[in-house]
C-alpha cells in the first residue's frame, strides 16, 4: 500500500525508482512466504494496476487529496480482508465481506453489554 501511495506525488524525487519496484516486484513473486494470491495482489500494487478494471482505485499524480485518501482506505481495507491465513480477528468480519450467507446464526458482540441470552 504505502509503494502505491507514493504515486500520488508529482514531484519525482519523491517517486520510487522502477529499479526498486522491479526489485519489489521480484521478491514478492518468488517469495515463499506469500501463496498465490497474495502474490499477484503485491504485483498488482506495486505497478499500480489494482482494481482493474476500476481504475478509480489507482493511485496518480494530481489527484485530490480526498481521492487519494479514498484510495488508499480503500486498499487498506481490501488488503486487510484479503488476507489469506488462520483464523484471526479479523475473519469475522473477512467472512461477513465476502461469504455473508456463512453468518446467518452467528453471533458479534457489539457492545460489552450484550448478553448471549438475550440475542
Amino acid at each position: 500500500k504505502e509503494v502505491t501511495m507514493q504515486r500520488a506525488s508529482a514531484n519525482l524525487d519523491r517517486q520510487i525508482r522502477q529499479q526498486t519496484l522491479d526489485m519489489l516486484e521480484n521478491y514478492c513473486t518468488r517469495s515463499r512466504f506469500f501463496d498465490s494470491w497474495s502474490k499477484r495482489l503485491a504485483a498488482d500494487l506495486i505497478r499500480n494496476v489494482q482494481g482493474r478494471p476500476l481504475v478509480q482505485l489507482q493511485v496518480v499524480p494530481g489527484q485530490t487529496i480526498k481521492n487519494c485518501a479514498l484510495s488508499g482506505l480503500a486498499l487498506h481495507i481490501f488488503i486487510t480482508f484479503s488476507l489469506p491465513g488462520g483464523l484471526s480477528l479479523m475473519e469475522p468480519l473477512r467472512i461477513l465481506l465476502k461469504e455473508p450467507q456463512r453468518m446467518n446464526n452467528s453471533y458479534l458482540p457489539t457492545m460489552p453489554e450484550d448478553i448471549l441470552a438475550q440475542a
